[in-house]
């Protein structure tokens, strides 16, 4: 939960920040990064984060959860990557929804580029992007496991690990029921959310 909050908080702005410098080197800068971001996997980032900021620095604790500080490194390991993936996603929807025909005469009419944004762009590509994080949710439960014994968490990940060494299969199937479980219902109520986020959107209505 944490991760997708940070993934949320940060990937939107990230996004809409390089639409709105679409084309330019600032853009291209924070492409690369993107791009450097989804080529990193979770174990990798989360090794190097240890060794930077547990062993090197000394800020957090290098495993366990002894403390609220112990959830930082963790969520920033398992936030990277869907950050670079909604953002660049976000970006794309937002060059598309600037570039309409609608924001154009939004724009001749005098509405301020900050509410042409928001209010304009940013609605019509909130469905895409809403979606984007539900389907994101269920790879963040598979990278969970990972990241919780990179940091020697005490929960699903090492529940599955311990499982695997004692060869419990009941308990194997009991943890991916309930991680399919947790995916299903994130769907349901992201699909819950479209009437919400879309006027247009009306469950129950057949589309003209």
């Amino acid at each position: 939960m944490a991760a997708i909050l940070v993934t949320a908080v940060v990937a939107v702005p990230l996004g809409v920040w390089m639409a709105r410098r679409n084309n330019t080197a600032k853009e291209l800068g924070a492409n690369i990064g993107t791009i450097a971001g989804q080529s990193m996997p979770d174990f990798w980032i989360g090794f190097v984060l240890l060794i930077v900021f547990a062993v090197n620095l000394g800020w957090f604790a290098p495993a366990g959860f002894d403390s609220a500080a112990s959830i930082v490194l963790p969520t920033v390991t398992i936030a990277i990557l869907q950050v670079a993936l909604i953002s660049r996603l976000v970006r794309r929807e937002m060059v598309v929804n600037l570039a309409s025909p609608y924001v154009t005469v939004a724009r001749s009419r005098g509405v301020s580029e900050r509410r042409l944004t928001w209010r304009y762009a940013f609605a019509n590509s909130a469905i895409p992007v809403v979606t984007a994080l539900g389907t994101r949710f269920a790879a963040m439960l598979n990278g969970v496991v990972i990241v919780e014994v990179v940091f020697n968490w005490p929960g699903v990940g090492e529940l599955v690990v311990n499982a695997l060494k004692q060869r419990d299969f009941p308990l194997i199937q009991a943890t991916v029921l309930v991680t399919v479980v947790l995916a299903l219902v994130v769907q349901l109520l992201v699909d819950l959310l479209y009437p919400l986020l879309d006027p247009r959107v009306r469950l129950g209505e057949a589309s003209s």
